[in-house]
């Protein structure tokens, strides 16, 4: 009631919905809005359930929950008894599959006149370049003969498919700490074993961390910086000095003696070589470094 002569400046009327008949209503529909079926049932939802009936001075237990991505994971393989090759487990590929680059590094022969058509997951279809018949794959003591489709440009070396699955009768194990396993069995001898599987980081850093050793090699001399200038048996000296850090002493049984005439420099050549201060392929090892974290940090 405004009593006369009163001022009125602003008015407004709020509409109170009750919340309980909302959530009933509601109720009686499909998430589509439709209404629902005589004498059906509603699951409720299990964890509103259980925050509906917890105490109120309780605090709930912590719910996990997936991460948006994972790592995929890898195998390496003896490909062709040539070179240890990394393929990509994927079961959701009909075929097994390997890039162009891969297969002429291998200079593996193969047949341009079997083409399929593939279609990738967003719709784009590209063509494959030929088939490689009855290829050998050894991992571990396990030797597979796989049927290997070439494509242009690939994202990955190899991508093993369903065709692998299913001849290994393959048994996958997955960890909650991202690890995976995978068990195969060898269709000729019966033979089962067990493989891990990586990921990029973890092939990178298996990669750097693995000795590998080359030589032996004939120390000329050190230069200011510490490096070492080193020549192959046959004489011929290496290019760049390698790091202190590189080189590892190989004492022989028997003193080697090398002529002068076998090295491809001159003393003048060494005496020169001597005075720079380079410290020899550290820094590239450093460079190498920096990129590689660069690049781990991206993913």
């Amino acid at each position: 009631m405004v009593q006369p002569g009163s001022q009125v400046t602003s008015a407004s009327v709020e509409e109170v919905v009750d919340e309980e008949y909302a959530l009933k209503a509601s109720a009686n529909f499909t998430c589509g809005g439709e209404p629902l079926k005589l004498n059906g049932s509603i699951v409720p939802d299990p964890y509103k359930v259980y925050l509906c009936h917890i105490h109120k001075h309780s605090e709930p237990d912590q719910l996990m929950v997936a991460k948006e991505s994972h790592a995929v994971r890898l195998v390496f393989n003896l490909v062709d008894n040539k070179e240890n090759v990394e393929a990509i487990v994927d079961p959701g590929c009909q075929i097994v599959v390997m890039s162009e680059n891969v297969c002429h590094a291998l200079r593996l022969i193969y047949d341009p006149t079997v083409k399929l058509n593939m279609q990738s997951m967003n719709g784009e279809v590209n063509q494959s370049l030929s088939i490689i018949r009855n290829i050998p794959f050894q991992i571990g003591e396990i030797v597979l003969y796989l049927q290997i489709h070439v494509i242009h440009a690939a994202a990955y070396d190899i991508l093993l498919g369903r065709p692998f699955d299913v001849l290994t009768e393959s048994v996958v194990k997955n960890f909650f700490d991202e690890k995976q396993t995978i068990m195969i069995m060898c269709p000729n001898t019966g033979q089962v074993t067990t493989i891990p599987t990586f990921t990029q980081i973890e092939k990178a850093l298996n990669w750097k961390m693995r000795p590998w050793y080359i030589g032996p090699y004939v120390v000329l001399l050190r230069n200011k910086g510490g490096a070492y200038v080193l020549a192959k048996l046959d004489g011929a000296m290496l290019d760049q000095p390698v790091g202190a850090f590189r080189v590892i002493p190989f004492l022989a049984r028997k003193k080697i003696i090398m002529p002068e005439e076998v090295l491809d420099v001159t003393k003048k050549q060494l005496e020169e070589i001597k005075k720079a201060e380079e410290p020899g392929d550290e820094e590239e090892e450093q460079e190498q470094g920096e990129s590689d974290n660069e690049q781990s940090g991206n993913k």
